[in-house]
């Protein structure tokens, strides 16, 4: 029985295969597989350039389609002439916040010689005034009297000069004021952009 079922086994074997056959060979092996479709990358991200930067040297820049890490390095600029512009900025908004420290020094000084002014013309028109009411009184003679009012009137008059003088200047100073603030607040928005 033995001898039996080593006989089948070998004739089993020995006989051809049900299907097409080739002879093996070394060497490589090359497949073609046709599929439709689109390939897509799992995960892509932009990055742009600082807008504000000016021109831009790359000192890196890492291959196209690699495969990088968080915190790995991707690209990267020269940023020499970035912290220059960002140092001028600094320089520039400095001289404007002095600039603008010796306008409210100056507009002090100029607001205490305006009421200096206003104050001295009160003073004009309350000594004319009591002059013109002596005049009234009979106490001095009639072209007193009437030089006394003329110099009321006048003495008046520039008063309401000076406040009207004094409302402008004060309307100026605050204007340029204004500018200065506006400056610094410019300068201070374009450093922010160029820290970006």
């Amino acid at each position: 029985a033995v001898i039996l079922g080593g006989l089948a086994v070998s004739r089993w074997l020995a006989a051809p295969p049900a299907g097409p056959t080739a002879e093996g060979t070394r060497g490589e092996l090359r497949e073609t597989l046709e599929i439709r479709g689109d390939i897509r990358v799992r995960r892509s991200i932009v990055i742009n350039a600082p807008t504000a930067a000016g021109d831009l040297q790359i000192l890196f820049l890492a291959e196209n389609g690699a495969v990088v890490k968080a915190g790995e390095l991707v690209l990267q600029f020269d940023g020499s002439a970035l912290q220059q512009a960002i140092q001028g900025l600094q320089s520039e908004l400095r001289q404007a916040l002095e600039e603008r420290a010796q306008a409210q020094a100056e507009a002090r000084i100029r607001s205490a010689d305006g009421t200096l002014a206003l104050l001295h013309a009160r003073y004009n028109v309350e000594s004319v005034g009591l002059d013109a009411r002596a005049g009234d009184a009979d106490i001095v003679s009639r072209v007193d009297a009437e030089k006394a009012r003329l110099a009321l009137a006048d003495s008046q008059q520039r008063l309401k000069e000076s406040e009207v003088r004094e409302d402008a200047n004060q309307r100026s100073r605050a204007s340029g004021l204004a500018a200065h603030e506006r400056r610094i607040a410019k300068v201070r928005a374009d450093m922010e952009r160029a820290q970006q």
